[in-house]
């Protein structure tokens, strides 16, 4: 098994995992309000049934950010932890 040494990586992939989860969140934000702002005045079968369709798909969104989010925190800021103990 190989170890991963490079801190550099590591902390270039938490820093990306961040930037996605940030962006996810706020697309999902943004998104939502959009939809609501739409859902005022446009009330046919059409839209109510894209608007389900999308709040289930929204809901989906939340429990992947918490996994990325978990990964980091988990995993990677352990590693990265270590590695720099270990290179310290």
């Amino acid at each position: 098994m190989q170890i991963i040494t490079n801190l550099d990586a590591i902390k270039d992939l938490r820093r990306k995992l961040k930037e996605v989860l940030e962006d996810l969140r706020f697309q999902y934000d943004k998104t939502g309000k959009a939809i609501d702002t739409v859902a005022e005045t446009w009330k046919d079968k059409n839209f109510l049934s894209f608007k389900e369709k999308f709040l289930e798909d929204q809901d989906k969104l939340k429990p992947l950010c918490d996994s990325i989010e978990a990964y980091d925190l988990e995993v990677l800021q352990i590693l990265e932890q270590r590695i720099e103990q270990y290179l310290g």
